[in-house]
């Protein structure tokens, strides 16, 4: 496995990091494909990541609704960068176009760390009130 869900990212929230778990899981069997498959196997890939990423991020966005969190449009709005970029990434591999590195790399750095990262604001702002349980 080349890629691991490190503890400095986790939420705390099952549900949530059961989700980042899996995520990374399909990032390391895309990583995979990518050392035996062609491009229409690893855009096939990319495109069920997408899916499990979108499907995530509905979850995520309910849970921060349902406890009134008030950066809920930016978290969005950051949501719908990540999937555009996800698409972008998928346009250049399927047009031959260069990109930095591997596929798997740039899911797993760019966009899902980028991803836990800012989801380390929400915890904060959550481990602020007192009436916050995981």
């Amino acid at each position: 496995m080349k890629f691991k869900f490190i503890k400095s990212v986790r939420t705390g929230i099952e549900h949530l990091d059961d989700d980042h778990r899996k995520l990374i899981s399909h990032i390391n069997s895309i990583a995979e494909l990518e050392q035996f498959a062609d491009t229409t196997a690893i855009i096939d890939a990319l495109l069920e990541f997408k899916e499990q990423l979108a499907k995530h991020f509905q979850g995520e966005e309910a849970y921060l609704k349902a406890v009134d969190y008030p950066k809920l449009g930016h978290h969005i709005k950051h949501h719908e960068e990540i999937l555009d970029a996800l698409d972008q990434l998928m346009r250049n591999i399927q047009e031959g176009k260069p990109i930095e590195g591997a596929a798997a790399d740039i899911c797993y750095h760019e966009l899902i760390m980028v991803v836990l990262q800012r989801d380390m604001e929400f915890m904060n702002w959550l481990a602020d009130r007192p009436e916050f349980k995981k």
